[in-house]
């Protein structure tokens, strides 16, 4: 049971990196991606474009990894059961993820009532103006953990 505990917390926060590296090098980085293109609409239509696309691509990205991973460690040994574990927590992160990233961009969310939300938000918006910053969707962590970190004083 501890290596299970263990292991859903590796795949959460190696899920958090992958998306946050996803958006950085992904929706910022490279022209060529089609997630580049995506994204940047969604940073100059602010409201009206939600990023869906971002989420299907990195949960594309995530899933294929995985299989990729279990591909060469061979689906056949004793800990196969962790690759259904390690799906559902990708699946888990991508949503988790793709609600708080929907909630900042609608008013009067039921999430606002919260000090963490409006503070991830600000974060979150604060991208928008600099989107060399703060590229982390629902949590800060691999901001902090790479650098990219950036609260605006008031």
């Amino acid at each position: 049971m501890i290596l299970v505990i263990v292991f859903i917390v590796f795949i959460f926060f190696a899920c958090e990196v992958s998306m946050y590296l996803s958006h950085r090098f992904l929706g910022h980085g490279y022209e060529i991606t089609p997630l580049r293109r995506s994204h940047r609409i969604h940073h100059i239509s602010h409201n009206d474009h939600h990023a869906h696309e971002d989420f299907m691509w990195g949960a594309l990205l995530l899933l294929l990894l995985i299989v990729l991973v279990w591909t060469v460690m061979g689906f056949n040994n004793e800990y196969s059961y962790l690759f259904t574990v390690s799906i559902g927590v990708v699946v888990f992160v991508v949503v988790f993820n793709w609600y708080i990233h929907e909630a900042y961009h609608h008013k009067g969310h039921m999430l606002e009532r919260y000090q963490w939300f409006r503070n991830s938000r600000e974060e979150h918006l604060q991208h928008h103006q600099n989107p060399h910053a703060n590229y982390g969707i629902a949590t800060s962590f691999s901001d902090v953990i790479f650098g990219t970190s950036y609260r605006e004083s008031r």
